[in-house]
Formats: structure tokens, sequence, C-alpha cells
């Protein structure tokens, strides 16, 4: 059996053919009866509606109107009025308070009738029990029992005075409770932000703590890094000092073992200049033909004289291959085939 209300959209013909193919008995309820027959209706949802406002309610009287009521607040307020009506003596009373199982009729028609009228209080009754003073109704109670004659003057006069007093108490019970409730509010904030801080602080504690220990192990990889470059640093020095140490010796021995060169004779022997020199004295008397005058053809093509310095027997006597660069080209010439050889030995550049 399943149970629905009569909406339009839950109640269609592929849903009933279903139901029918299934085997699912339908029982649906006639309209503005839900609220007496329905089990969540009558048992779940009234008690759910009248916990949140209650929340509500409270809420309100804690901040005093101050506060608004935020969307964050509403997961919390229904969430303290869900578990106090949804529990599971609800759930499961809630089939017998419609009627539906066990089979009750009789349970929804009571609700109909109208109740009998309350039976006429007792003027003798004992009222020594302790009356609220926030209860309008027991205050008049007890009035009327204690004043017969209700239409004297002081008798309203006191009924007035009574109901004074007891609305000025009602008042100042719903102060109190007001300012109780605040400053419960209060303090639970300045817990909450104390909470807060302290989490704040323990937080930044535990990050700068983290910071330090990153620093200790950078500082120690560091330290670590400088050993081994000192230690590196050392040996590169003493295999240089070894290699040096190496070589002297080897240079030492080398020396030690190269054979020394024979002393040169002290005469010397003649050079060519004078084994000519001393054939033209010891030779036949016969002197060379004077030396013609050195010539040298420009690039016009004109025969031009060499100065007086280099009309000289030596110069006569060799060819005019020998004579050095600077005595055969004029100085201007000289320079620029000194600058051209440094041109031309010049690595080429390489533009990026």
């Amino acid at each position: 059996m399943l149970i629905l209300d009569g909406h339009g959209s839950h109640v269609t013909p592929d849903f009933i053919n279903y139901c029918d193919s299934h085997r699912i008995l339908l029982t649906i309820f006639p309209p503005h009866a839900t609220h007496n027959l329905q089990p969540l209706d009558v048992v779940l949802f009234s008690p759910l509606a009248a916990a949140y406002s209650k929340e509500l309610e409270d809420l309100l009287h804690r901040s005093q109107g101050l506060l608004n009521v935020q969307k964050s607040d509403f997961i919390r307020l229904f969430w303290a009025a869900y578990t106090s009506s949804f529990t599971v003596d609800n759930i499961l009373s809630s089939f017998p308070a419609t009627g539906v199982h066990p089979r009750e009729p009789d349970v929804v028609l009571k609700r109909f009738k109208t109740p009998p009228p309350p039976p006429q209080r007792d003027t003798n009754s004992d009222f020594g029990e302790e009356i609220d003073s926030n209860s309008w109704r027991q205050v008049v109670g007890l009035f009327d029992v204690a004043v017969p004659d209700k239409s004297k003057v002081e008798a309203k006069q006191l009924k007035q005075l009574l109901h004074n007093y007891q609305i000025h108490n009602q008042l100042y019970r719903r102060e109190i409770d007001e300012l109780r409730n605040e400053i419960t509010t209060k303090n639970s904030k300045k817990k909450e932000q104390k909470e807060l801080k302290a989490a704040a602080a323990a937080h930044k504690k535990q990050i700068t703590a983290e910071a330090k220990q990153l620093c200790e192990v950078a500082r120690i990889a560091r330290q670590k890094e400088r050993e081994a470059r000192a230690a590196q640093l050392a040996a590169a020095r003493a295999q240089k000092e070894q290699d040096r140490v190496a070589a002297t010796t080897k240079k030492s021995h080398d020396k030690q073992n190269t054979p020394k060169r024979k002393a040169l004779s002290s005469q010397n022997p003649p050079t060519a200049e004078r084994r000519r020199g001393a054939g033209a004295q010891s030779g036949d008397g016969i002197e060379p033909p004077p030396a013609k005058p050195l010539t040298k053809i420009t690039t016009r093509g004109r025969i031009v004289k060499l100065p007086k310095k280099y009309d000289s027997p030596h110069l006569h006597q060799t060819s005019f291959k020998q004579i050095p660069l600077r005595r055969r080209v004029p100085k201007p010439l000289i320079l620029r085939i000194h600058l051209m050889k440094f041109l031309f030995k010049r690595p080429p550049k390489v533009f990026n």
C-alpha cells in the first residue's frame, strides 16, 4: 500500500498503470485532509515546524533583535529542531495516531467532535499548592475563590492591581531571561574568539617553527657544501703541490743526466770576408774593378741613383737581395708593407 495526497503531479496515468502492474495499492487522501490523515503531517511535520519556530524565536530573543538571521544560521536551527522532532518514537507513533496501523477510523473522527464543557471547579478545593505567578488564569481563579462579591469597587481595584503586578512580574522575568541569554551569547562569542585567537597563535607558532626548521636544514646543507668545497680545494692544492714537487724532481734529475757541451776553441776560423780579404791581399796583386754606382728604376720608369750611404765596397761585393729591406725600399713604402702584413695577419671578424 502506498499512501499519497491528491496532487495532480503525484498521480498520473503512467504512475497508476505502473502500480497496477506491480501490485501496489494506492491510497489517495481527499483534498485538504492531509493535515489530519497523513502520518507525517499529523505527528512529525507539525512538531518540526513548532520546534523550528521555537529555535528561531530563541535566537531572536538571545540577540534582542540586534543580529540578523543569516543563511549560515539555518542549518544549526533546523538540525536542532529536526533531531528533537524526528525521533524513532514519533515516527512509530504516527501510524496509530492516524489510524493506519492498527486500523482505527475513530481516531480521526474524534478530532472533529466537540469536547464536553469542563466540570465546575469546587470552591472548597485545597489552594495550598504553589501557584505560578506567571499564569494569569490561576491568579484569577484564586481571586474568584477569595472574593465572593466581585461587584464591589474594591474587588475590581484589587483585581486590576493583581493584573498589573502579574504583567510587571512576567515582563521582569522575561527581561531577566533575555539578559541571561545575552550574557551567555556574549560569553560564547568571547570563548569562540579566544579559541580562534589561540588557534591562530598556534598556527603562527607552527609556521614559525617550520620556517626555523627549514632555515636550519638549509644552513646545514650550506655548511656541508662549504666543507665539501674546502675539502675539494685542499685536495686540489695538495695535488698541485705534488705535481710541482714531481716536476721539480724530474727537472733536476734531467739536468743531472744532460751531457755538458764541449768548450769552444779560442781560435775562431776566418770568416768569408777575411778569407776574401786575405785572398785579395795575398793574391796576385790584381785589384777588383771599381764598383758601379747603384741605381734604381722608379715606378714611372726613371733611373735614379741611390744615396751615397749605399755606395760602399761592402755593398758592391754583395748582391742587391742581401741589402736589408729598410735600405732598399724608402720608408713610406716600408710602412705600407708592414701595415698590409698586420692587416692580413689579423683574424677575421665574426658578427653575431
